[in-house]
Order: structure tokens, then sequence, then C-alpha cells
């Protein structure tokens, strides 16, 4: 027996009905856009270019009637494929004036969102009898609900008065309390100066070529927050957990990593190095080191630990290995659509995100500060981001090594220069006239004491 093949809802003289009042009338237009925001919500290929133009030229703030629409769709390519003017006037002639667009316009996202439910139920059917990665499955099910929660709109209603109120109140607070951190403690003095920590709803692109120390300045900024009470998410893309609770130990420890790894540790490093994992174990934090992953994973993961531990920052490391959404075959958008969906994830969530970010190689040659271009495949990185900031390392003309923090961009305050101290043996990034850790031993100045066949023979780029 043949299987029926069932239609997916949809209404063609409904749709008919939409487009042929907005043609007649350009104002009942503006009422349809309020309920309809994607030509999808049309399930005729002809009604959905035909909207298509109208948003276009709505959009331009052009005359939406039969001649623009159509001359629209002529250069577009789409007139003959739509049905011809023929069709166009069809529309108008099948219309009446005074009809309820808004009404019939409700009705089609109803069933748009039906067709949506029953597309992603499919995909999630077939991903589980495939025994699909069980991740994978829980995203087809959240996107469906995230388009059909797009689709209807779904929003919080602003009321100006509240968020008036909330403005004064903090610039209140601030006013008695001047100077005080108002987001998340970064932990390096000459950064909350200039940023007062990072701020709710912020997403924050920290960009270094390999090497630069980038994984060690987001675990700075992890064990900095949560020594200041604030819940951290760390996803890790491209570290294991070991290798990255390691170095958070021989940070609070103060013990040179290249010791560590060795086994050549004096009697009072190993004590530290327990009271540090003592110290590391109390953080709040959590570490996910989960490979391949996307951003739906993390903000899904990251909304449950809002829920539950009341999470305040959230570092993922690093935006390039993150999947999209959809495969992409260019690159540029494949990483667009990770950024924009970071900052989604931020506003949502109402606290600051931080990506860090790769550069491209050119910046090793050229002798100069770095620019928002040399981040690699920038796409729109720069633009979704609230600050983009780069960790710049050089030598000075006493041959002297130099790290600075180069923010390039800053929504909320100036872009500036900040000069930094990295001390790659032990992970460490502070403030440049920070020396407390000048007199903790490190392997270079032990190693002179030791049997030659135990000398440092590791390499000594920062890890």
């Amino acid at each position: 027996m043949k299987q029926l093949i069932r239609i997916p809802p949809h209404s063609i003289e409904l749709e008919e009905k939409v487009l042929g009042v907005c043609l007649l009338n350009s104002d009942r237009l503006e009422d349809v856009l309020e309920i309809i925001h994607t030509p999808e919500c049309f399930y005729s290929r002809s009604a959905q270019s035909i909207f298509q133009a109208m948003m276009d030229l709505s959009a331009q703030n052009k005359p939406v009637d039969m001649a623009t629409v159509s001359n629209k769709l002529r250069e577009s390519g789409e007139l003959d494929s739509v049905g011809g003017m023929a069709y166009i006037i069809t529309l108008t002639n099948n219309a009446q004036f005074g009809e309820r667009v808004d009404h019939h316009a409700k009705i089609l996202i109803e069933k748009f969102i039906k067709r949506i439910a029953i597309e992603h139920a499919t995909r999630t059917l077939n991903a589980a009898y495939d025994d699909e990665d069980f991740a994978d499955v829980l995203d087809i099910m959240e996107q469906g609900l995230n388009e059909a929660g797009e689709a209807m709109g779904i929003d919080t209603p602003i009321h100006i008065p509240q968020v008036v109120m909330e403005v004064c109140m903090d610039m209140e607070e601030a006013s008695l309390n001047p100077g005080k951190i108002t987001g998340v403690d970064t932990g390096i003095a000459l950064l909350n100066n200039a940023t007062y920590g990072w701020q709710p709803c912020e997403h924050i692109v920290i960009a270094a070529r390999p090497g630069q120390g980038k994984t060690a300045f987001a675990l700075n900024m992890m064990v900095n927050a949560a020594k200041s009470g604030v819940h951290v998410y760390y996803q890790s893309v491209e570290m294991g957990r070991k290798a990255l609770v390691r170095r958070c130990c021989a940070m609070l420890a103060g013990v040179d990593m290249t010791r560590l790894k060795s086994g050549h540790l004096t009697v009072d490093e190993q004590h530290r190095m327990v009271r540090a994992g003592e110290e590391f174990t109390k953080l709040p934090i959590t570490i996910d080191d989960k490979a391949g992953v996307k951003m739906s994973y993390i903000h899904r993961k990251a909304k449950r630990l809002k829920r539950k531990q009341n999470v305040g920052l959230i570092i993922v490391d690093y935006l390039q290995l993150i999947r999209p959404e959809r495969d992409e075959k260019n690159r540029e958008q494949a990483i667009s659509q990770i950024s924009w969906a970071a900052k989604t994830m931020a506003k949502d969530l109402e606290i600051p995100v931080i990506d860090l970010c790769q550069m491209n190689r050119s910046i090793e040659s050229a002798k100069r500060l770095p620019e928002l271009s040399d981040l690699r495949e920038s796409g729109s990185i720069e633009q979704d981001a609230d600050m983009v900031a780069f960790l710049h390392t050089f030598k000075d003309e006493s041959g002297d090594v130099k790290n600075q923090f180069v923010i390039k961009k800053f929504r909320e305050g100036s872009p500036d220069t900040y000069d930094l101290r990295f001390i790659p043996s032990i992970q460490r990034w502070i403030d440049a006239d920070d020396h407390q850790f000048d007199s903790f031993p490190t392997f270079s100045n032990l190693n002179a004491g030791m049997p030659s066949q135990a000398k440092n023979t590791w390499d000594d780029t920062p890890f």
C-alpha cells in the first residue's frame, strides 16, 4: 500500500488576499509587517518573492504598489517566475480594500509555525533513529523552538519609564561610589579602571596569535572572576580539562610550568601546588572541554547554569573552533553566524561573554599595533562585539619583551592601549608595575643546580 503524501499546512487563498490588499494600500503592509517578519511565512514561492520585494521597498521608504513591486521583481529577474504582471493584477482584483489582513496574517503565522514544527519533528525523529549524537538531537529540537519563537515575534515589551529609572539608579550608585567596579572583576587594576569590569550583555572578543598567552589570559580572567564570587562557565574546544586545571593550579601556586611538567619541583613548590589545588576546587567554576560543539550547545548549557548556579561570566576558547549551526561553504559567513550567536547569548542571559579569537598571520611580519582587520575570518566579528581587544607582544629597543592589551573597539568607552605583563612560566597576566611574582623561583634560575641530564630541554614558547 502506497503511503499518502501529506501536504504541510498552508492557505494560498489567504496569502493572495494579504498580498493583494498590501498592493492596494501600502498602509496595510505596515500592519502586516508587525506580524509577519519573514517571507518564509508564505508557503507559495511566488508569494515569498512578492512579499520580499514589498519588504525591500518598505525598508527603502519607497512606495509599494503594483508598478513598484513588479519593477522590483523585474530587476531581480523574478517577475516571470511569480506569474508575470498578469498575476500581480490578479492579486489586486481578488482583494477587498477593507479586508482584515491582520487577522489573515496571524493565521498565516500559525500555519508557518506548524510547518516549522513538522520539519523539525521529522528531523529530530530521523536523527534519533539514526542514533546521532544526543547533543545534536537536542540542537535540532531547540532550533525549531527558536525559529517558532522568532516567527511569533516573542519579545519582552520595553517599559521606558522603568528603564529610565534603572539608568538613574545606576547613575546615583556610581556617584556614591566613584570608581567602583560595576561589572565582573578582571583582577587587573588597569583593565578595571578602563572597563569597570566585564559588563552584563557585552560580547568581548580578545584576539592574539598562537603563543601570545591567549588561553592564559582567559584562565586568569576566569580565576580572578571566580575569586570575586562570580560563577564562571569556561568552554574549551581545544584543550582538555586536565591541562587547563594544571595551568590554573600553577598560576595560583606561582610554580614554573616547565618544572611542573618535568617533575623537578622543590618540596615547597609541591606544597604550594597542593594548596593551590585545594583553593581551585572551592572556586565557582564550570569547565566543559567537549570538542566540536555549536553555540546553541553553549547557550543551552549556560542558560541551565544561569538558572541553577547564577553563572555570571562565559568564556569561549576559541571562536574559530566552534561549529556553525548550519553548514556554510563560506567560512567567513560561518564565523559571522557564530559571532552573532555569542552576542545573542550575552543579551539573552544578561551576562558578559568573552570569546577568544585567532588573528591573521600577516600581523607577525608587521611592526605595528594590531587592527580590527587583523582578526582572522573577521566577517562581522568586530560588528557584533561590544569590545575587541588584542594581546600584543613585542620587544622594545633594549630587547625586553613587552605585553600590551590593545582595545580597538569599545562601545562603552574609548579605544586605548594598556601595558600589562605576562609571565609565561607561571601563566600570569598582571599589571606592568606589579612585581609580586619576581621572587618566585623559575626553571631558569634553579636549572643551574641540577644534574646536566635534568636541565631544561623544553621549549620556552609561552603556553
